[in-house]
C-alpha cells in the first residue's frame, strides 16, 4: 500500500488487505471502469483468490454460496449504476437466511452525483433494508487517514459475522486515476501503520454483543418437564452451527423432526433423528385417522423448512419453543417461548442431563420405519421406468458420496429431497436458499461452494431455474472439482400443478407454467460444459454414478432429466397416500 502508485489503489489495497487479516479468503468480481483500484487490488493480493464473473448477480449468488458453504464472508466488488441493483436478490437470500457476505460496489464522488454523469445513480442506501449495515467511505484523497479503511473494514466484517451474520454493503466512492498509474497523493504523515504493517493481525478486533439466555433457568425447567418433547430443525448453514445442531441432537433425548437442509439426516447414525419426520407431518395433516404422538413441548431449531405442514403442526403444540439469535422462525405466532440463544448455547445447556427420554419416541420410530418401508417398495423405480421427480430425489441423495455438497433448488427439488431423500450414512452438506425462497442464482450458488471449498458438489434444480442462471454457466467452467447440475425439465412452473390455480384450465398452462419446450444440450454445449440426457430411472443412476465418479468426470456437467409433470405429480400423490394409509392402520 505504501508503494502504490496512486491514492486510489493505496486505499483500495487497505481494504482488500483488511478483509485478508479478519479471515476473507475469496472475492468475486464483474469487469467495471470505476471498480478498477478495488480489482486491481483484489487481483494482485496474493493471499485472496479472484473468480471473475460476467455479471453482478452471478458474482453475488457465488459469493453467497462460497459463504454460505464456508461460513466465512465471501467479498463482491461491482462497479457503480445499475450493477449494484443486481447484487440485491443475493443480499435478500443473505439476509433471510444469516449468510454473512460482504458487497464493495464503486462509485462517483459526489461532484458527480445528480448532475447527469454517466452511470452515476443515488446507490449508497440501494441496500440498506437488507443489509446488517451500510456505510460509504470517504473519496480517496491526498493526505487521507488510511486508518479509516482499516477499521470500517473491520467493522463491516463484524457486523456481516455477529450475533446476526448477514450482507453488509460497503460504497466505495473514486475519482480518477482509475488505472494504476502513477499520480500525485499519498496517505497522512501522521497516520502511523507501523504496529500493523509490521505484523499480520487486522487494525481492530470487532467483538459482536453476546445474546445468551437472560433467563436460562426458566428455559431448562420447560426442557426439564417434558415428557413428550420434540425437536424440529429447520435449515442450519453455518458448519459451525451444524456441528453445535450434531451435539445438540446426541445431547437432547428427544426424537428429532430435521428438515434435508438442517445437516441433521447424515451421517444417519445421529441417534432418534427421524428419516421421514416431515413427511409424517404432511401424511397425518388434516386426516383425524392419523394419530401422531402429541408433544408437549416442541424446540424449535434452525432456520426455514421446506414444508408448510411443519410450521402448522408447530403451531398446534401446546408449547412451542422457538430458539435462535436471528428473526423467530414462529410464522404462525404461537411461540409460548423465544430464546435468543445460539445453538453453542443451546446444546450446553444442563437441562440435557436432565431431561427425560422422550415417552413417546417408540411411536415416532416405528411411525418412521413405516414410512421408509413405503418409500423402499414404492418409491424406487425400475431401470426402464420413466424417471419422476420423486425418484430423482431419493437417487440423488444416495448417489452423492462422502463429504459432497447438495445444493438443492428451491422450488419442487429440496421439497422432493426433503419428503423421498431420506437419511445418508455419508457425510454430506444440504444448503438451499430458502431463506427468500428465490429460484434465482442457483447456478452460481453451487459454482461458489465449490470455489470455496474445493468440495464435489451436486445442484439439483428446475428448469426455469437454470433459465434464471444461464449467465453462471460460464463460472462452472472454472471449478477444480467438476460440479453436476441436474435440471429437472418437466417444460415449466411443476410445483403450479400442486396449487389451487392449476384448477382454472384457462390461464393455468399459459400463465403460471409457462411451457418452454427447450432443451439444455446446446446451453451445455456453448459453455463447454458435459451433458447427458436421461429420461429413465436407469438412465439417471448411470449419470449419477458417472457424475460422482473423479476419474470420469473431467469437467462440470448438465444431466437433464426430462420428467413428465403430471406423472410426478401422481406420484408424489401415491406415495403420501400409501404412508397415511399405513400410519392409519398403525394409529
Amino acid at each position: 500500500m505504501i508503494d502504490a502508485p496512486n491514492i486510489n489503489l493505496a486505499c483500495a489495497g487497505l481494504l482488500i488487505e483488511e478483509f485478508s487479516r479478519c479471515g476473507g479468503r475469496i472475492i468475486f468480481a464483474t469487469p467495471g471502469s470505476r471498480s478498477a483500484p478495488l480489482v486491481v487490488a483484489a487481483a494482485r493480493h496474493g493471499a485472496v483468490a479472484l473468480h471473475m464473473c460476467i455479471d453482478e448477480r452471478t458474482a453475488s449468488f457465488a459469493a453467497l454460496g462460497a459463504s454460505r458453504a464456508t461460513g466465512v464472508p465471501a467479498a463482491v466488488i461491482t462497479t457503480s449504476g445499475t450493477a449494484v441493483a443486481n447484487c440485491l436478490p443475493a443480499c435478500v437470500e443473505a439476509h433471510q437466511s444469516g449468510v454473512p457476505l460482504l458487497v464493495l460496489t464503486a462509485d462517483r464522488p459526489a461532484a458527480l452525483q445528480e448532475c447527469g454523469a454517466n452511470q452515476t445513480i443515488r446507490q449508497e442506501s440501494m441496500l440498506a433494508s437488507q443489509a446488517r449495515w451500510h456505510f460509504t467511505l470517504p473519496v480517496p484523497a491526498d493526505g487521507v487517514d488510511g486508518r479509516v479503511w482499516l477499521s470500517v473494514m473491520d467493522q463491516a466484517w463484524g457486523h456481516a459475522t455477529g450475533a446476526r451474520p448477514g450482507p453488509v454493503h460497503l460504497n466505495c466512492p473514486f475519482a480518477e486515476p482509475l488505472d494504476p498509474v502513477k499520480a500525485p497523493g499519498s496517505l497522512a504523515a501522521e497516520c502511523d501503520l507501523s504496529r500493523w504493517h509490521s505484523g499480520s493481525e487486522p487494525w481492530r478486533r470487532w467483538h459482536a454483543p453476546h445474546l445468551g439466555l437472560r433467563d436460562a433457568g426458566a428455559l431448562e425447567a420447560t426442557l426439564r418437564k417434558a415428557r413428550h418433547g420434540v425437536i424440529v430443525a429447520g435449515s442450519i448453514d453455518h458448519p459451525e452451527d451444524a456441528y453445535h445442531a450434531r451435539t445438540l441432537a446426541q445431547r437432547a433425548p428427544w426424537p428429532i423432526i430435521a428438515d434435508v437442509a438442517s445437516g441433521l439426516r447424515s451421517p444417519v447414525s445421529l441417534p432418534r433423528t427421524l428419516r421421514h419426520g416431515t413427511l409424517l407431518l404432511r401424511a397425518a395433516a388434516g386426516r383425524p385417522s392419523i394419530r401422531l404422538p402429541r408433544p408437549d413441548v416442541v424446540l424449535r431449531i434452525g432456520g426455514a423448512c421446506a414444508w408448510r405442514h411443519v410450521d402448522e403442526w408447530c403451531a398446534q403444540a401446546q408449547c412451542l419453543v422457538v430458539a435462535g439469535v436471528g428473526a423467530r422462525m414462529d410464522p404462525h405466532h404461537a411461540a409460548a417461548e423465544h430464546a435468543a440463544v445460539s445453538l453453542a448455547e443451546l446444546a450446553a445447556l444442563e437441562a440435557w442431563k436432565d431431561c427425560e427420554p422422550c415417552e413417546s419416541a417408540n411411536e415416532w420410530e416405528r411411525a418412521d420405519q413405516s414410512a421408509d418401508a413405503i418409500l423402499r417398495r414404492d418409491g424406487t423405480l425400475a431401470e426402464d421406468a420413466p424417471a419422476i421427480e420423486p425418484d430423482i430425489a431419493a437417487a440423488v441423495f444416495a448417489s452423492a458420496r462422502e463429504g459432497s455438497i447438495l445444493v438443492l433448488g428451491s422450488s419442487m427439488p429440496v421439497r422432493d429431497m426433503d419428503a423421498f431423500g431420506g437419511a445418508s450414512a455419508r457425510s454430506l452438506q444440504c444448503v438451499a436458499n430458502r431463506g427468500a425462497s428465490g429460484i434465482d442464482g442457483l447456478i452460481a450458488t453451487a459454482s461458489g461452494a465449490s470455489l470455496s471449498t474445493g468440495a464435489h458438489v451436486i445442484a439439483i434444480l428446475g428448469d426455469l431455474s437454470a433459465m434464471h442462471d444461464l449467465s453462471s454457466l460460464e463460472l462452472l467452467r472454472r471449478t477444480a472439482v467438476p460440479v453436476l447440475v441436474i435440471v429437472v425439465n418437466n417444460n415449466g412452473g411443476g410445483i403450479f400443478q400442486a396449487l389451487p390455480i392449476s384448477k382454472h384450465a384457462d390461464v393455468f398452462e399459459r400463465a403460471f407454467v409457462t411451457p418452454h419446450g427447450l432443451g439444455f444440450k446446446s446451453m451445455a454445449a456453448a459453455f463447454g460444459l458435459g451433458y447427458r440426457r436421461a429420461t429413465t430411472a436407469g438412465e439417471l443412476r448411470l449419470a449419477l454414478r458417472e457424475g460422482a465418479s473423479s476419474t470420469r468426470l473431467r469437467r462440470s456437467s448438465i444431466v437433464e432429466v426430462v420428467v413428465d409433470r403430471a406423472g410426478s405429480v401422481a406420484a408424489r400423490t401415491a406415495l403420501l397416500e400409501r404412508v397415511a394409509e399405513a400410519l392409519s392402520a398403525g394409529s
